[in-house]
């Protein structure tokens, strides 16, 4: 199955370039660079000296499955350099999974960091083909990931060991949708029809009330909630899904004058910092739904992530912040990339 739809290379390079110049290049660089990348395969978290990144398997599961993408953006004579950092990385994700078949940090083990990481897997093992020792260890990786997902899926829980936390991050709730990619690239790797447990069935059954809730909602994580729905909804139906379109509708009015997107929303408002993450999430979203019609807060969005960019090209975290975020750049890239090309589907979602 041809998950990603690019337009020919020249022509995407000279649109890309029209809108973003060089800066789009240069975010490409810095995410294939020691600053996010190690030489024994770790990805960081971000980059900066006074307040270095951790070593991230969720991160390393994002730049997977921005490989193929990679693939296509890179010129033939640097695919030799990429094909290795993407073994590298993706022996150390296979690594980094527990007894269990988990990843995450500070001994537990999340679900969701799992199945990004499964997804990351899955789009890496089509694209590279890897075979020997390396094949079969994704494939073992594969196996045993998955099979932690669901088990805590259907369990409904967030993290293992469980924990009780206020962090949206370590409870079961509706982030969790975004797991919904991870079990559908499996299935179609194995030819088969994809399990749907009942844990994700309640969540995006309830969906509509998340930002209506009385404390403020998080937006990164209503982002993923909306991610796995439209995965839930549009790829399976083909069809558009209204409780994401009134979603959508909600979080346009709160956009800041900048064209950032604030951390939470609270009432309609929107609360805290504005967020490189959200904002690029929203993007995708944004042209997975309908790009024309928000033609304007797209190219607004567009804005305040070029105007957050570093020297060094990768993305910071918030207005001011020294954090040079991975999973902030990731999902840039791909929004310039979405716009460029006039859309997005469900399956090409990091």
């Amino acid at each position: 199955m041809q998950l990603w739809r690019l337009e020919p290379l020249v022509r995407q390079q000279h649109e890309a370039h029209q809108l973003w110049g060089p800066k789009l290049d240069d975010a490409v660089a810095w995410l294939q660079s020691p600053a996010v990348l190690k030489d024994d395969g770790p990805v960081l978290s971000w980059s900066n000296v006074d307040h270095p990144g951790y070593p991230y398997p969720e991160a390393a599961g994002l730049w997977l499955a921005a490989y193929p993408w990679f693939l296509s953006w890179g010129t033939p004579d640097a695919l030799p350099a990429l094909n290795q950092r993407a073994d590298r990385v993706a022996q150390w994700l296979c690594e980094e999974l527990s007894p269990v078949g988990g990843v995450g940090r500070d001994g537990y083990d999340y679900v969701f960091d799992t199945a990004v990481g499964l997804a990351g897997l899955l789009r890496y093992s089509q694209a590279r083909q890897p075979a020997g020792t390396v094949a079969s260890r994704v494939n073992d990786a594969i196996t045993a990931s998955y099979g932690f997902v669901q088990r805590a899926l259907q369990d409904r829980v967030a993290m293992s060991p469980e924990a009780s936390s206020d962090r949206w991050s370590q409870r079961f709730g509706s982030h969790q949708l975004k797991c919904t990619l991870a079990l559908e690239l499996y299935a179609n790797r194995m030819g088969s029809i994809p399990e749907n447990p009942a844990s994700l069935t309640e969540l995006a059954n309830g969906i509509s009330s998340v930002i209506t809730e009385s404390d403020p909602v998080y937006v990164h994580g209503l982002c993923y909630a909306l991610e796995g729905l439209a995965v839930r909804t549009m790829h399976r139906n083909g069809s558009q899904d209204s409780r994401i379109f009134s979603l959508l509708e909600q979080l346009v009015a709160m956009q800041d004058p900048t064209g950032g997107i604030a951390a939470f929303i609270h009432e309609g408002r929107g609360l805290g910092p504005c967020r490189s993450d959200a904002t690029a999430q929203l993007i995708r979203l944004w042209c997975l739904v309908d790009p024309n019609r928000y033609q304007g807060p797209i190219r607004s969005a567009l804005q305040f992530l070029k105007d957050m960019q570093a020297p060094c090209g990768g993305i910071r975290y918030e207005p001011g912040s020294s954090d040079i975020n991975t999973w902030s750049t990731l999902f840039t890239v791909q929004a310039v990339d979405a716009y460029v090309r006039g859309g997005l589907r469900p399956l090409e979602l990091l």
